[in-house]
C-alpha cells in the first residue's frame, strides 16, 4: 500500500512538472513574437535589453531582426542591434546597421559613437590606415553633435591612443 501511494505521488509530481515546463515553453514562444501588431520600438528595445541581460543574446537578436523587418526605419533598434553584434564580435554586421541608422538620422549621437568604436575595434584587428581614418571620421561626427560629451571624449581618446606609429 505504501509503495502504491508513493507511486501516485511520483506520477502526480511528474504530471505537474510537465505542465509547468509546457507553460514555460509556451510563454517563451509567445515572447518571441516581436512583430505582433502594436509592439513599439521602445517595447522591442526593452525586450532586447532584457534578453541580453539574461544572456539570451540569440533571442535579443531575433527580436531586433523581426522588429526591423516590419519597422525598417527605427535607428534606435538598429543601434541596439549593432551594439549586440559588436559584443558578439560581429563587427561588419554592426557597421552595416549603424550606417543604416545614420542614413535615417545622422545627428543621432549614439550610432555615431558606436560606429567610431566599431571602427576602432576593426582597426585593432586589421591595423589598416583606412579603418583608422573611418574611426576618426565617425568620432569627429559625434564630436560635432556633442563636443563636450564624456563618452565622445573617451572614445576619441581610445581611438587616438590605439594608433600605431
Amino acid at each position: 500500500m505504501k509503495n502504491k501511494v508513493l507511486f501516485y505521488i511520483v506520477v502526480a509530481t511528474l504530471a505537474v512538472t510537465s505542465l509547468l515546463i509546457s507553460a514555460k515553453i509556451a510563454t517563451a514562444a509567445s515572447e518571441l513574437q516581436p512583430t505582433k501588431e502594436g509592439m513599439s520600438g521602445t517595447e522591442a528595445l526593452d525586450k532586447m535589453a532584457e534578453y541580453e541581460q539574461k544572456g539570451r543574446v540569440d533571442e535579443a537578436v531575433k527580436i531586433g531582426e523581426e522588429f526591423l523587418k516590419t519597422h525598417p526605419d527605427q535607428p534606435n533598434v538598429m543601434t541596439k542591434m549593432a551594439g549586440i553584434y559588436e559584443n558578439m564580435g560581429k563587427l561588419p554586421e554592426a557597421e552595416k546597421l549603424l550606417k543604416q541608422a545614420l542614413e535615417i538620422n545622422n545627428t543621432f549621437l549614439l550610432p555615431n559613437v558606436t560606429l567610431a568604436r566599431v571602427y576602432r575595434k576593426m582597426y585593432e584587428k586589421d591595423w589598416k590606415k583606412e579603418t583608422f581614418d573611418l574611426a576618426v571620421k565617425a568620432i569627429e561626427n559625434a564630436r560635432a553633435i556633442a563636443p563636450n560629451d564624456p563618452v565622445v571624449k573617451e572614445e576619441e581618446s581610445k581611438i587616438y591612443s590605439s594608433k600605431k606609429p
